[in-house]
C-alpha cells in the first residue's frame, strides 16, 4: 500500500463527490 495509491484513491473520491454535487445542481436547475 503505497502512499501514491492512497493519493489517487482520495482524488478519485473527491472527483466523484464533486461530479455528484454537479449532477444534483443540474437536476435542480431544470
Amino acid at each position: 500500500g503505497g502512499s501514491m495509491n492512497n493519493k489517487v484513491a482520495n482524488e478519485a473520491k473527491e472527483f466523484v463527490k464533486v461530479m455528484t454535487q454537479n449532477e444534483y445542481i443540474t437536476l435542480n436547475e431544470k
